[in-house]
């Protein structure tokens, strides 16, 4: 009754985005004189990186439960580097162009549970939690080719290094997030059963660094479905 599994994934990445950007590193669009000072910033990038899961199953032939245990790595294991190009267009008499850029970010690792036991013949409740470790997640980085996201306490570019290899630090630092689903399955004959279920996940992203890009909030989820067993090789789902 005990099974294993392990996989490899190749994962792309693909970033772009056009943002308000000044050259002055202010948030105004026009000066005192009331000349436009607000520019744009265009991002592309992209990579692609190798990721893992591997899981267990146990559903004994004796016993009236089963459990599986999964575990899903990193894109890249760890950080992951998009490369491109970004292009600024500043107001007139400022500085802007294209420049060879890195995209840094790093995502999180999931590790997810579930069990089921059976109650009766007719009988089943089966539940299933996640863990996301989105604390990983602390901030996105635009740097000049090949350089590091290298930066003080402050968030700022180290001193004396020339030229600054940062050239845009967004800080995320999101929170591990969770996610909890239960309910009953009722079999109804040898080929149909039905199945409902409610669940939740919290919210990754905090007040304090959301933005339109990442609107976040707790999350319910109420599902119904049916489940037809058409002969020994093949069943059918429907859930809503």
């Amino acid at each position: 009754g005990f099974s294993a599994g392990l996989s490899l994934s190749g994962v792309y990445h693909h970033v772009e985005t056009v943002r308000a950007r000044n050259d002055n590193g202010s948030d105004d669009t026009t000066s005192t004189l009331g000349r436009l000072v607000e520019g744009r910033s265009y991002v592309n990038a992209g990579g692609v990186n190798m990721g893992l899961a591997a899981g267990i199953y146990y559903e004994p032939e004796d016993k009236n439960y089963r459990f599986g245990l999964s575990y899903t790595s990193q894109p890249g294991f760890g950080q992951t580097r998009m490369s491109g190009k970004l292009t600024q267009v500043f107001a007139e008499g400022a500085v802007g162009g294209d420049q060879n850029i890195d995209f840094l970010q790093t995502y999180p690792d999931i590790v997810r549970f579930g069990l089921a036991q059976k109650f009766g013949k007719k009988w089943e409740i089966f539940g299933d939690f996640e863990y996301v470790r989105w604390s990983v997640f602390d901030k996105q980085c635009v740097v000049l080719e090949g350089k590091t996201c290298t930066l003080t306490p402050q968030g700022d570019n180290v001193p004396g290094v020339s030229p600054e290899p940062v050239i845009l630090n967004i800080p995320r630092k999101w929170n591990d997030a969770v996610g909890l689903r239960i309910g009953p399955a009722y079999q109804v004959s040898d080929k149909v059963s039905l199945t409902g279920s409610v669940g939740f996940t919290t919210p990754a992203v905090p007040k304090s660094t959301i933005d339109a890009s990442t609107i976040d909030a707790l999350r319910l989820y109420f599902a119904a479905g049916t489940r037809i067993q058409l002969n020994n090789h093949f069943a059918l789902g429907l859930a809503f």
